[in-house]
């Protein structure tokens, strides 16, 4: 609980890194009020995870991260490690189940997370403003004004955790934070969109849409550079989409961007070899089972169809199921990502504490960094992370 001569912390944003960080700063003694744009806190974190929430990921975030400094996420999980994320939420009320490596709420609910932060956040007295945006963050003689429509605040510390223009279900922000960090001084990387499905050019369009499939989407540049995914695909009458879609989208989107020519292909077996599948089609073949019967036997009826029209033999099916040519046109809109590249530059953050380098007692955390992370619970580990050590931090400097 905050005394009378506490540090006076604002944290902008009242979504996973902005509550994260205003408990964590508030129960170091610090007074703090969260100023949130939307009507409602933690309304991003809803529905990640299609609402259960994956809240971290058991797995070496090494090669996990991507950006400018793709280990800036690595350094700032090294000063507060999983099993740390994990005691905070334990430490305040919530359990978590270990489901492969993948870390969700036990009730299996995204609200459960939420609902922790709130409860610890009344708890320490942090005040929490709704349907409150920053409009502007200006040095003052002693720390900061963070002016909102009508009001002004003054404050020894601001945390910046504004989210990225990226959308989930209508959830996010529009980057207004991220320009507050810009006039005061700190650079960014331009934001685009991450962890998004991929569009097709119109001729390499296929009627699957709707199918669910185990499969691995591969790029691959002349210039040696690549990327690949292996998981369930989402078929769509516009092209792919589905967690590989995703991890392999920030790749196309730089290598569309910078006019790299590229291979793409989808593997829809990559559990059997191509020889494998030969002899598959081969002895059915013999058995008197036709190709069309012998791919209706491996893939949904849609996908099965496609293979089949596009293959000449058993031998030409089985090639075009390892390696299937796609022409990826565009990957969608921020408004269409999970998740966006870019923002606020790591390099001028320090990752023990996500103190700005340019402009002290400036703290960014979140999706407004230059740090994205695959799927699988990554970008909340780095967001919870990043919240616990601006909070303390700020609490204390």
């Amino acid at each position: 609980m905050a005394h009378g001569n506490a540090r006076r912390v604002i944290v902008a944003g009242g979504g996973a890194s902005g509550l994260i960080a205003a408990v964590a700063a508030a129960e170091e003694g610090a007074d703090v009020t969260v100023l949130e744009a939307e009507k409602t806190p933690g309304k991003k974190l809803l529905v990640t995870g299609s609402g259960r929430c994956n809240m971290a990921n058991a797995a070496s975030p090494k090669g996990a991260y991507f950006g400018a400094d793709p280990s800036f996420a690595e350094r700032v999980l090294s000063f507060c490690p999983v099993s740390e994320v994990l005691s905070f939420f334990r430490e305040r009320g919530l359990a978590a189940a270990d489901i492969g490596g993948y870390f969700y709420p036990r009730p299996q609910q995204a609200q459960s997370v939420l609902a922790c932060l709130l409860s610890a956040a009344k708890r320490s007295g942090v005040r929490i403003r709704t349907s409150t945006p920053v409009v502007s963050i200006k040095k003052a003689k002693a720390g900061f004004t963070v002016e909102v429509p009508g009001y002004s605040y003054e404050a020894d510390a601001v945390i910046l955790a504004g989210g990225s223009p990226a959308r989930v279900e209508g959830g996010g922000s529009c980057g207004a934070l991220l320009d507050a960090a810009v006039s005061l001084g700190h650079g960014a990387v331009p934001m685009r969109p991450a962890l998004v499905p991929l569009q097709l050019k119109a001729k390499s369009r296929q009627p699957w849409g709707g199918v669910r499939t185990r499969g691995r989407i591969c790029l691959s540049c002349a210039d040696g550079a690549s990327a690949s995914d292996e998981g369930e695909l989402q078929l769509t009458d516009y092209g792919v989409s589905g967690i590989p879609a995703f991890n392999v989208s920030m790749a196309a989107g730089s290598f569309i961007e910078n006019a790299k020519d590229f291979e793409a292909f989808i593997d829809f077996c990559p559990e059997l070899s191509e020889s494998d599948l030969s002899s598959f089609i081969g002895a059915n073949e013999k058995r008197g089972v036709g190709l069309e019967e012998s791919l209706a036997g491996l893939f949904p009826k849609k996908l099965s169809e496609v293979i089949f029209k596009a293959s000449s033999s058993g031998g030409g099916a089985a090639r075009l199921i390892k390696h299937f040519p796609i022409e990826i046109e565009k990957t969608l809109p921020l408004d269409k990502a999970q998740a966006a590249s870019g923002g606020a530059s790591t390099d001028e953050i320090e990752p023990s504490t996500m103190e700005s380098r340019i402009v002290p007692g400036i703290y960014l955390v979140g999706e407004m960094t230059d740090a994205v992370g695959r799927c699988g619970g990554f970008n909340l580990q780095y967001a919870f992370a990043g919240g616990i050590l601006a909070g303390r931090a700020a609490a204390k400097q």
